[in-house]
């Protein structure tokens, strides 16, 4: 039996896990969080931060694996690219590349270059030079550790005296002790799902990103993303240019974009790794497509070449994180009869209660919607926390 290393094994990663091993590997997760719900559904779990790339090529000589797909994180992809390109296994693009489209400094250079639909951005390794930028720039801005994802250290600036925190609190968290800062674009929130082969788009899928909860955290979800029309030509011209320019091996390329009022995108990421809170749900129902088993395909080298041409996203689907109202043991939740009659799926970790004790990084699980119509959708997505309540202990 063939063995397989997923770095991590959050409930993120579950859907890779289940399907890895539907397809006959001997799957090990590895990662710092023994505690992770996935490791549950490997084989095999072996301590090991997924971010310290040498340690996990270390575990994966030794535990003698014959792939490596990624987990739900940039840091995985990285490490993941790195193990492929010291053992020799196909279906990654090598070290180097992974990190211009990962980090977020190299990516906006690449972006340059290649004349990308993306906001410019000024990078920047000293807290000083940072600094000095940041008195004569035009405000609004936005401050990104460099690579760093889920939000994480993200902070608008409206002046001099928060931007200056915001760089000294991204310098802080980043840790490649990068940074960039780039102007704020008024706009809406919106991502686009592309699966590439021979660096031309074969499929895709676009939602509307909602972060309920925290300002740069997707909490919830639905697609197809609002004026998917208008800017799908330059999606797909910038995720094509991207693919062709890197020569990358073929599979998953995910943007993140924003939309202004004029109706222009800007992308501001593309990475390749799966995207967390299972969001290949309600993919795979809009698009009748299995991305999860495409995914861990194209990552293992396979030929992924009949991944279907020209496919078209259907119906109204959404997700969205069940994040809790208050801290405490989660032992149940209730949907009210006008959102129940929607949920086609779920994924719910409340055996023995779940306990929350970060708002917003603690959710005891993840529900699916099929929605009738956009306008439904749009109308349960708005106020989805008033349709649900939770049960404490």
């Amino acid at each position: 039996m063939k063995r397989i290393l997923i770095p991590n094994g959050s409930f993120h990663d579950i859907p890779l896990i289940q399907k890895a091993k539907e397809m006959g590997f001997y799957v090990i997760t590895s990662g710092a969080a023994p505690e992770g719900i996935g490791h549950k559904y490997a084989d095999e779990y072996v301590f090991c931060d997924f971010s310290e790339k040498e340690a996990l090529l270390k575990v994966a000589d030794e535990m003698q694996v014959d792939q490596v797909c990624s987990n739900c994180n940039d840091f995985g992809y990285l490490s993941a690219c790195f193990i492929a390109e010291k053992m020799g296994f196909e279906g990654h693009e090598p070290y180097d590349t992974a990190e211009r489209l990962h980090h977020k400094d190299r990516f906006k250079e690449l972006a340059q270059d290649l004349a990308l639909s993306t906001p410019p951005a000024k990078s920047f390794w000293q807290y000083a030079d940072a600094k000095a930028y940041l008195q004569d720039v035009e405000y609004p801005v936005i401050i990104k550790p460099s690579d760093l994802g889920a939000g994480q250290g993200i902070t608008r600036a409206d002046n001099f005296k928060t931007a200056i925190w915001a760089a000294n609190n991204a310098f802080r968290l980043a840790k490649n002790k990068r940074i960039i800062i780039e102007p704020f674009i008024e706009g809406t929130s919106h991502s686009f799902n592309a699966f590439v082969v021979g660096g031309k788009v074969r499929g895709f899928y676009s939602d509307n990103e909602y972060m309920k909860y925290t300002p740069y955290r997707v909490s919830t979800s639905g697609g197809p993303a609002d004026g998917i029309e208008g800017v799908l030509p330059v999606l797909i011209a910038d995720t094509e240019k991207v693919a062709q320019a890197l020569s990358l091996p073929d599979g998953l390329m995910h943007s993140q974009y924003i939309m202004d009022s004029e109706g222009r995108a800007h992308i501001l990421e593309i990475t390749r790794r799966m995207s967390g809170d299972w969001y290949p749900y309600p993919e795979m129902r809009a698009t009748g497509v299995d991305w999860v088993e495409y995914i861990v395909k194209s990552q293992c080298g396979e030929d992924v070449s009949d991944f279907p041409a020209d496919v078209m996203q259907k119906g109204y689907m959404g997700r969205h994180c069940l994040n809790a109202p208050k801290k405490g043991m989660v032992t149940g939740v209730r949907y009210k009869p006008e959102l129940e009659k929607y949920i086609f799926d779920s994924a719910l970790w409340l055996d023995g209660g779940f306990e929350v004790r970060d708002l917003v990084k603690d959710y005891p699980g993840i529900i699916f919607f099929d929605f009738d119509d956009r306008e439904r959708m749009m109308r349960v997505l708005a106020h989805i926390d008033e349709y649900i309540e939770f049960e404490y202990v």
